[in-house]
């Protein structure tokens, strides 16, 4: 295997960024965490993730200037970005179809479960 997958969590619920990492680095990713809005863009660009979790819901996060990050930087455009949020899975979908999010991870899930599923998922990619 080669070096591990970068996974950088951008949301302001500490415990859920705890959980997560934690279920992360157990799977073998290297993690970064972003839990202030201030500067996510920038902080994507210098962390370069191979995988961004982001919870919108954030309060004064410009959402839209971080997916815009990821296509305008050619560095980013691998990048998968994943909507980490709460909601039911038809709305999650359709918000994923609307913001282009590659796919979700529910908060109703299991947050301890999270490296499991993305190990699985970059499975399926490579």
């Amino acid at each position: 295997m080669g070096s591990p997958h970068k996974v950088m969590i951008i949301d302001n619920n500490v415990l859920d960024v705890i959980a997560a990492e934690r279920s992360l680095k157990e799977a073998g990713f290297d993690v970064c965490r972003l839990t202030t809005p201030h500067g996510a863009a920038a902080r994507v660009e210098y962390e370069e993730p191979d995988i961004l979790l982001v919870d919108p819901s954030m309060p004064r996060l410009a959402v839209q200037e971080v997916l815009g990050t990821l296509q305008r930087e050619p560095m980013l455009e691998s990048t998968l970005a994943l909507l980490f949020t709460k909601g039911d899975a038809a709305a999650l979908r359709e918000r994923c179809g609307v913001d282009g999010y590659h796919g979700f991870y529910a908060k109703s899930e299991p947050i301890a479960a999270i490296g499991a599923f993305l190990r699985e998922a970059i499975a399926t990619l490579e």
